[in-house]
């Protein structure tokens, strides 16, 4: 406050009228990707109209952007799309990092994968060797 004092949990929502001001992670706005009528996932910072990406195994042909609803409408479409990566490094904790470490050094197959999401993990695979 101007008075250098502070304001804490919900007496400081009030305050400065934000449910933000109280979490304690970080908030990403989040843009929803729709297909048609169905949800197919959410991606933080949506490509322009007309470019691709990325999304559940599947890529995606941005359609339409509605910035006041935060939502992608695409389309999906034939084609690999080039990975970039836009953020930070994070924040991960060593046993993570160690989990996923081993999970490409071994050969293990999850049964819970998709098809492309195999693939991909046996490319990763690949390049780590």
């Amino acid at each position: 406050m101007e008075e250098r004092g502070l304001l804490v949990g919900l007496t400081g929502e009030q305050v400065v009228r934000n449910f933000r001001f109280y979490s304690v992670f970080p908030d990403n706005e989040e843009f929803a990707v729709r297909d048609e009528s169905k949800e197919v996932g959410s991606i933080l910072s949506p490509p322009p109209q007309g470019e691709r990406f990325a999304l559940a195994g599947r890529t995606w042909e941005v359609m339409e952007i509605d910035l006041k609803r935060k939502t992608v409408y695409a389309k999906q479409v034939k084609g690999k799309v080039r990975t970039v990566w836009n953020g930070g490094g994070g924040s991960i904790h060593s046993k993570i990092l160690q989990r996923m470490k081993r999970v490409l050094k071994e050969d293990i197959t999850y049964s819970y994968l998709q098809p492309g999401a195999v693939k991909r993990l046996c490319e990763a695979r690949d390049l780590v060797r």
